[in-house]
């Protein structure tokens, strides 16, 4: 290549002349130069002009540097704007951070992605700024290398929290997503030179990025300048698409995190349900837990006795403990210390009051007596009564801030569709053993199993559900005991019992003893004398009497071998079941006409109470008024809500105000809450609706009636009640 030909070409790119014909007439001085040092060595014209050229660089690489240096169209805002831009996401994700992961430890993998992302965007800054060869720019990644190391080391400081500062549990999380103990302790050192070794390559880069601009504007830069400029852009956008990458990848295995939480949640729920049900003594469960795959730890008291098992891991918790248990002899030891201790006791206060020895010794006898004729049922009580072990299956809530409401925890709640199962009527009827069926099928937030010696209540379970929403939340047990021979047979015979009751709500205590097979145990008194007896009381007592009256028709026992029931009303209206010791078992009601009663709660309700619950416009029946919804004509819930206002000035006590709420931002006071003719809710927002004392209703201007809501009541068919005489 010739002078001319290099010089239009290294000058191609400079569009402004005059710039260009200086350019010209200094690079023409450098090869002149190089063509007289060329031919002072002995190459002829030709020769010598082409390797001055040449030696002059190559002419794309001078011409775009040449175009860069001096057609200065750059404006540097466009990089002030993204730079603002990179600032705000990165405060932007911190808050998102703050707010909705740095208290769930199963979103963590989240941070991890959140850094990579930051570095990403500083890799690719940087490597964009060594590209473009303007100064404005490569400072500008200076202020983004900063910031992206301060937003890293105040969300790493959170993880090293909840790693423990430990390499190893960090390892184990990003891998097997085992989440170990927080420490409130983390290794700031160790998070600040773990950002610097991260973005050392962006420092590197940065630092070359200044030098190769000076050097660009000296024209001092060399080849080997450029081939390092290439070899950092491309190394830095390497680690640009590399953080990228992972950046998907951990939000992947966010979501993959949240479903090993669960699935382990559930898996160890089958788990403990699978043991109750295949085991039923101490020796049994010891055997099974041995030979899981479960990694229990044992705890053991310090005689080295197994006192239980222990299994942690992310949000699981299995408790299991033993209890020792006593004999009955060591039962009755215990009663008869007891009897002997009273025995001195009361020697002690009859010589204080001076009463005489020959009446110490009758009343002491007579009392010795009625205490001992039932210490026989209440060592049998208390002895089959012992617990000997407890399995507890607990949500760790506490590593996700006591909330149900992070994701990782959510599925702990009750939602809706499963809500509603709960409060259908037929559920509340389901005796004992056929509730655990149906609660078992209900995933729970937690259940705890209780064994016994008890024969009919072997293995007992309480599971525990988490409803509401946000602050509205509430924790319900709901009970049920496993089936086996003895306790189906004694819930079958109830079943045959009730039939047998049913067809004759009527039928005497003889009657019912011959169809059922029961021995019957009448009180000492007659019916007839006892009504006598509570004729002294006048007829001032009349209301008192026949409650009297009922109490001795409920007095009669019906016994089987291993247990008995009594009978309420007349009608019969209620059997109640108590096993051989006295222990009550359960309670059914007789007859199709469900049971009506006026409830006036402290509450500022007043409702009719059926069958013990109470039934919403749908049908739905709760054990509480307070957790029973009104609908509006549109569909929308709201729920009963109490606010109690403290009286700090200590003169009239606190104070009580009740809502309606639709457990979100809106709550109406009970005043302008109505249910209309149609038994939906209305919100009287407008308080236009007047008292007419005739009716004793609320009337519109159009005539329509309403009721205040917490005084009206529905029944199992979703019509309108409310209190009366009657109930």
């Amino acid at each position: 290549m010739n002078k001319k030909d290099y010089l239009g070409k290294a000058t191609e790119k400079i569009y402004n002349s005059g710039a260009k014909k200086i350019v010209s007439t200094e690079l023409e001085s450098h090869i002149d130069e190089r063509i007289n040092f060329y031919k002072e060595i002995g190459y002829d014209d030709q020769a010598s002009e082409e390797k001055a050229a040449c030696a002059m660089g190559d002419t794309d690489t001078v011409a775009v540097q040449f175009g860069e240096l001096h057609n200065d169209f750059y404006n540097p805002a466009a990089d002030m704007i993204f730079l603002l831009i990179w600032f705000g996401l990165l405060g932007g994700v911190f808050y998102l951070l703050k707010q909705y992961v740095f208290y769930d430890v199963g979103l963590y993998a989240l941070i991890l992605g959140a850094s990579c992302f930051s570095f990403a965007i500083m890799f690719a800054y940087s490597a964009l700024s060594l590209f473009r060869n303007k100064i404005v720019p490569v400072i500008l990644s200076l202020l983004g290398i900063g910031a992206t190391g301060v937003f890293n080391y105040f969300i790493l400081i959170e993880l090293d929290k909840k790693m423990s500062d430990s390499l190893p549990n960090l390892i184990n999380f990003i891998f097997k997503t085992d989440i170990p103990g927080a420490t409130n302790y983390p290794s700031e050192e160790k998070v600040i030179l773990a950002v610097l070794l991260v973005s050392l390559a962006s420092i590197v880069t940065f630092i070359f990025s200044f030098i190769y601009n000076i050097k660009v504007k000296c024209l001092a830069n060399k080849k080997f300048d450029n081939r390092i400029r290439h070899v950092i852009i491309g190394v830095a956008s390497g680690f640009s698409l590399t953080s990228i990458v992972l950046c998907v990848l951990f939000s992947v295995k966010c979501s993959a995190d949240l479903n090993t939480i669960k699935s382990e949640y559930y898996d160890a729920y089958d788990y403990v349900l699978e043991l109750s049900e295949k085991c039923d003594t101490k020796e049994e469960i010891i055997d099974f837990i041995e030979k899981s795959n479960y990694d229990f730890t044992e705890n053991r008291d310090k005689d080295d006795h197994l006192t239980g098992y222990l299994y942690t891991k992310n949000l699981v918790s299995i408790d299991i403990g033993f209890q020792s248990t006593k004999s009955k002899k060591e039962i009755r030891k215990d009663y008869q210390e007891e009897l002997d201790s009273m025995d001195d006791e009361m020697a002690e206060l009859y010589e204080k009051i001076g009463q005489s020895e020959s009446l110490q010794s009758a009343e002491n006898k007579a009392g010795k007596e009625f205490l001992e004729e039932g210490i026989d049922k209440r060592v049998e009580m208390d002895y089959y009564d012992q617990e000997f072990c407890n399995i507890r299956l607990s949500p760790r809530i506490y590593y996700f801030d006591n909330s149900y409401d992070r994701p990782s925890t959510s599925f702990l709640e009750v939602k809706e569709d499963r809500e509603n199962k709960f409060y259908q009527y037929e559920t509340s009827k389901l005796n004992n053993i056929e509730k655990y069926d149906f609660y078992k099928e209900i995933k729970p937030t937690g259940i705890k199993i209780t064994y016994k010696l008890s024969e009919t209540e072997n293995c007992s379970y309480e599971f525990e559900y988490v409803f509401g929403e946000g602050s509205f939340k509430r924790t319900e047990g709901y009970r049920a005991i496993k089936g086996n021979e003895k306790n189906t047979e004694l819930y079958n015979q109830i079943d045959k019992v009730t039939e047998i009751i049913n067809t004759d709500r009527n039928m005497s205590s003889t009657k019912i003893a011959k169809l059922t097979g029961v021995a019957v145990e009448q009180p000492e008194m007659t019916r007839e004398e006892y009504q006598e007896s509570l004729s002294i009381l006048g007829s001032y007592f009349d209301n008192v009497k026949e409650t009297l009256l009922d109490s001795y028709d409920m007095s009669t026992k019906y016994v089987f071998d291993d247990w008995y029931f009594m009978l309420s009303g007349k009608p019969f209206k209620s059997i109640s079941i108590y096993d051989r010791n006295d222990k009550f078992i359960a309670v059914k009601s007789l007859g199709d006409t469900l049971e009506r009663v006026n409830f006036d709660g402290a509450d500022g309700q007043k409702k009719v109470r059926i069958d013990y619950g109470y039934f919403d416009k749908k049908g739905y029946f709760y054990s509480s008024s307070d957790y029973m919804p009104y609908y509006t004509a549109d569909g929308k819930k709201y729920y009963y809500y109490c606010k109690t206002i403290e009286d700090k000035t200590h003169t009239v006590g606190n104070t009580k105000e009740y809502y309606l709420t639709d457990r979100n931002n809106l709550f109406y006071e009970a005043d302008i809450c109505f249910i209309n003719k149609n038994g939906y809710l209305y919100i009287d927002t407008s308080k236009s609706l007047k008292y007419d004392e005739k009716t004793k209703k609320f009337k519109s201007q159009n005539g329509n009636e309403y009721t205040k809501a917490f005084e009206t009541s529905w029944d199992e068919n979703g019509n309108l009640i409310f209190q009366s005489d009657e109930y």
